[in-house]
């Protein structure tokens, strides 16, 4: 198995914090629907901010997390029950939350189950059509 395979989502995102922030128009969806979600107790929170700064320093940090878009849609989905809109260590830590969580399931295919004269079968047609295409290239 190869360091790749063996490093989880979580430790992964971390990694890659500083790296490619997230792009502009990302955080301004994640930024809308903060606002859609909490209105005036996540723009509260921003006052007296420089609203661009804040959206700056939340690209850089989620920027581990931008192979993972799944990990930041759950991690907004998860504010739909929360009273609170989360501050930025808060929304990270939802983000790790998530690729704790999606970062177990099985992504790989199910081998496929065919018992070995079905394999075959399979292997004989698929031969067929090889040997009628080279005939008619042939032709």
């Amino acid at each position: 198995m190869n360091e790749l395979q063996t490093t989880n989502a979580t430790s992964l995102a971390k990694q890659h914090e500083f790296r490619d922030p997230l792009s502009m128009p990302w955080i301004e969806k994640l930024f809308g629907r903060m606002f859609a979600l909490y209105g005036a107790k996540f723009a509260d929170a921003w006052k007296g901010c420089d609203i661009d700064e804040v959206k700056s320093v939340w690209a850089e940090k989620l920027a581990g997390f931008h192979a993972m878009p799944n990990c930041i849609k759950t991690a907004i989905d998860a504010c739909d029950d929360r009273p609170w809109p989360p501050n930025l260590p808060e929304f990270l830590q939802l983000c790790r939350d998530a690729a704790r969580r999606l970062g177990t399931q099985q992504l790989a295919l199910e081998e496929p189950r065919m018992s070995k004269d079905e394999a075959r079968k399979r292997l004989q047609e698929i031969q067929a059509i090889i040997n009628s295409r080279e005939s008619d290239q042939q032709s």
